[in-house]
């Protein structure tokens, strides 16, 4: 199926925030535990986040959780996610952010330029 096209102004582009939140090691058991807290808290800020869920390594294993969130600043971006309750129980070690430009793909509606090709 090909990708909706519209015009950029139609399309406006969206500054987000790309978070990945690298796991502590020996987080399987926490993860498991506040899971529970962990998704309703994904639940109550759904309006804020794009697209979400966690990565895994070679093994198939969860080594994190990646997100992409609405967010005035980066500021705002981990404040967010530092309220999850895997940021507050340790199953994260570390929190990566980065400004990321969504710009195209079915989430964005097709693509946010003035179409080029045919």
């Amino acid at each position: 199926m090909a990708a909706a096209r519209a015009p950029a102004e139609t399309r406006p582009r969206e500054t987000v925030f790309l978070l990945v939140c690298h796991d502590a090691p020996g987080s399987a058991a926490p993860r498991e535990a506040h899971m529970h807290g962990h998704l309703a808290f994904i639940e109550r800020h759904v309006d804020r986040i794009l697209v979400a869920g966690p990565a895994l390594d070679a093994a198939n294993a969860i080594d994190a959780s990646v997100f992409v969130v609405r967010a005035a600043d980066e500021a705002d971006a981990r404040a967010l996610i530092e309220g999850d309750p895997y940021f507050q129980n340790g199953v994260w070690a570390r929190i990566e952010a980065r400004r990321f430009r969504a710009v195209c793909g079915s989430a964005m509606g097709g693509i946010t330029w003035a179409p080029v090709g045919p």
